[in-house]
């Protein structure tokens, strides 16, 4: 999606402007199911955190908490990935000594957890015990996750995968290099 304002493809400083007059939806809207009006809080956070705005990520954080219990969960609404979610938007806004502390204690997956949530899960894990200096933990992580990312076919988490290990891993990146490659000729076929 394009960015009106500043013709940027996928404007987080814009997404965060025009989303809080959307978060505001009352608890008792919630006990329904989200409406896709309703949805804002997890992408908000995101893009909070992705701009390093740590006043805004902790205040749609904590209201996606308070709403946890009340509204029922869907692929991107649950604790799980609200979770990684906070992972990254701790790590982005400057406090990955929290996020580490975190980084081991995962809520239990639902049925309304997508499959992709875990492979996002165990990249951005691995990226916070990089942070930590454990870099085995980073990479039994990351392994985990090249293997669920080629099995259910998700190349972007591959190139994410990549990203993380570039660096500090490089064997973790050639395997993930060579596992997105493999998948661009399968899907290519």
């Amino acid at each position: 999606m394009t960015c009106y304002e500043c013709t940027a493809t996928n404007c987080a400083r814009h997404a965060c402007a025009a989303l809080p007059s959307h978060a505001s939806s009352t608890p008792s809207r919630w006990r329904q199911g989200p409406t896709p009006a309703q949805r804002p809080f997890p992408l908000l956070a995101r893009a909070a955190g992705a701009l390093g705005d740590r006043a805004l990520f902790d205040t749609v954080i904590r209201q996606a908490d308070a709403l946890l219990d009340q509204a029922d969960h869907t692929s991107l609404f649950n604790p799980y990935a609200l979770h990684e979610i906070r992972l990254r938007g701790l790590v982005a806004t400057d406090r990955a000594a929290i996020a580490i502390k975190l980084a081991d204690d995962p809520p239990a997956a639902t049925t309304t957890v997508a499959p992709q949530w875990h492979v996002i899960q165990f990249v951005t894990i691995a990226g916070v015990r990089l942070r930590a200096g454990d870099r085995t933990g980073s990479r039994e992580s990351l392994e985990t996750a090249i293997r669920e990312a080629n099995a259910r076919r998700l190349p972007h988490q591959l190139q994410r995968i990549m990203r993380t290990a570039a660096g500090d891993l490089p064997d973790i990146h050639a395997d993930a290099e060579q596992a997105l490659d493999r998948l661009r000729q399968e899907m290519a076929a």
